[in-house]
């Protein structure tokens, strides 16, 4: 694709009645998108997005704000600029066009949600997912167009950028606690022992929330047993789950779970503590300060990549510092 050429610009034509013709492009360029997705052999990748893009041109030369030819449209431009193909400077160029394009059906008055959602991919690309977070919150009050399609994208950048729109807007909220508004609900008594600790761990399934059961529990077990240190490292079998006491005394396999848990934990740590998702893989650290059924505790979270994934440890603390 020529950087030169600005694709979102469609050149001038007599629109008159052309609902059908938009109807028809619209469903020839969708499968197109959606193949591209598929195909394996970036040259042939590349051709079916060519010719979807000549078709939403096409498209948009009959009607240049069509909110489902905008929409389709900007789809094709987050998708153009997530390939590895088209390098840094040029995905930006593409996430540019798609947030132009978007916002023209914005403006328009699209309620689609796709048309949001792929208004916040195009953010997130341009590298400002607090902005991305805006446009998923509102596109989650509205109905997907059946002709439009979404910007492909990773659930966990999604993810990360709500976080960080719910974030964003509890720090503008006036008085506001050093500790998490929301405590950590009660999961029962805690044991005082590993063993009997283990054994409550092991009842995190029956939560509804199995992920934010779990990482609730891990955090209580650290106070429980007045922790320095829990240890959370995958394996070639498993994640295991260790843990250094005041004392100094070690148990470094106190629990272990299963591998395909390991993503969504660190994940979920991850984003509680304000650590940038998108840059999974690198060391982070940072400090979280939250309120549990045992009473206050602040974290430092330190992120770092192993063998087999990312190892976090959890470090007690007393007193916050830069607290969230």
């Amino acid at each position: 694709m020529d950087e030169l050429d600005d694709p979102t610009d469609p050149g001038v034509v007599d629109i008159g009645s052309a609902a059908d013709e938009i109807v028809r492009l619209n469903g020839e360029a969708v499968p197109l998108i959606l193949a591209a997705r598929d195909e394996t052999d970036p040259a042939q990748q590349r051709r079916l997005l060519e010719l979807a893009e000549d078709l939403l041109r096409k498209a948009r030369q009959l009607d240049d704000t069509h909110p489902v030819t905008c929409t389709n449209a900007g789809a094709l431009f987050c998708d153009i600029g997530a390939m590895g193909s088209e390098g840094g400077r040029a995905g930006k160029h593409a996430a540019g066009w798609a947030r132009d394009v978007l916002s023209k059906a914005i403006d328009r008055g699209s309620r689609d949600a796709n048309t949001l959602f792929n208004m916040a991919v195009a953010w997130i690309r341009l590298g400002e997912p607090e902005k991305a977070g805006e446009f998923l919150s509102r596109a989650d009050e509205l109905d997907i167009d059946s002709r439009t399609v979404a910007a492909q994208i990773d659930v966990e950048l999604i993810a990360a950028s709500r976080e960080r729109f719910r974030d964003a807007e509890a720090m503008q909220q006036p008085e506001q606690s050093t500790f998490r508004s929301e405590p950590v609900p009660n999961h029962g008594e805690v044991p005082a022992d590993v063993a009997g600790i283990v054994s409550w761990l092991l009842e995190f399934c029956d939560d509804p929330k199995p992920i934010v059961g779990l990482v609730d529990r891990v955090i209580l077990m650290g106070q429980k047993l007045s922790a320095c240190d829990v240890v959370i490292e995958p394996d070639a079998d498993g994640v295991r789950i260790g843990v250094v006491k005041d004392d100094d005394s070690w148990f470094p396999d106190a629990w272990k779970f299963e591998p395909e848990l390991s993503r969504p934990v660190v994940s979920r740590l991850m984003i509680l503590s304000g650590q940038d998702i998108m840059r999974w893989g690198t060391a982070q650290t940072s400090e979280y300060a939250l309120e549990t059924s045992l009473g206050p505790v602040v974290l430092d979270v330190s992120t770092e990549p192993a063998e087999h994934g990312v190892k976090v440890v959890l470090r007690y603390k007393g007193e916050a510092s830069s607290a969230r």
